[in-house]
């Protein structure tokens, strides 16, 4: 959320109220939490203009999407994000970083819109043309992020092209495996494998410190 807060701080006036939904994680490069870290950095936007909301079910969650104008995953990396496709699903045009995995379904400026991960700059304009978009391009853009989601997220259409994806590994390239233990570890055998076999071969300090 430091980028999204810094992006809210030079709209000034014009920042519009955002909901952080979620766990508050630690932020190791202060060793403190983040919100607190948010609370002393960002005094005159965390909490007043960057609201941090506990986790709630997932109802609730997409009530509150279903009320906002529009979403963003300001995140400076991240794997798929699920926030952008919710949005994205609501018919709500989304704001989303280019370091998060989910960007990859977005056409910036078609179904939603990209940013440069951790640029505020860049953040902050593309909230304020959010907000000032033409209500007919913004359901417009809403309709085809939506579109996109049912299109490219189906999951019998997901479903198919994996199996696709696990015929063509078995057929083409079965043989190309060098390594052993990569064949033992994915092809099916009739040995059973025991958990004991491998944690035989880790020390126990080892797994004392890991637990």
């Amino acid at each position: 959320p430091i980028t999204l807060a810094e992006s809210l701080r030079k709209l000034g006036k014009e920042a519009p109220l955002v909901y952080w939904v979620g766990r508050d994680v630690l932020f190791k490069e202060n060793n403190k939490m983040m919100s607190r870290y948010m609370q002393e950095t960002f005094p005159d936007i965390f909490g007043s203009k960057l609201v941090h909301m506990k986790p709630l079910p997932y109802s609730e969650v997409q009530e509150l999407q279903s009320q906002c104008s529009f979403g963003t995953a300001p995140s400076v990396w991240d794997v798929f994000n699920y926030t952008v496709a919710e949005f994205m699903s609501l018919g709500k045009p989304v704001i989303c970083s280019t370091g998060a995995g989910a960007a990859d379904i977005v056409e910036s400026g078609i179904d939603g819109f990209l940013f440069k991960a951790s640029d505020a700059d860049d953040l902050s304009g593309l909230i304020y043309k959010v907000m000032k978009m033409n209500p007919a391009d913004k359901e417009e853009m809403g309709r085809r992020a939506k579109e996109k989601i049912n299109t490219v997220l189906n999951p019998q259409s997901i479903a198919f092209q994996r199996l696709e994806i696990y015929k063509t590994a078995l057929s083409e390239n079965i043989n190309k495996v060098t390594e052993p233990w990569i064949n033992e570890f994915f092809m099916p055998s009739e040995r059973k494998h025991l958990i004991d076999y491998d944690l035989d071969k880790i020390p126990l300090k080892e797994i004392i410190q890991y637990s």
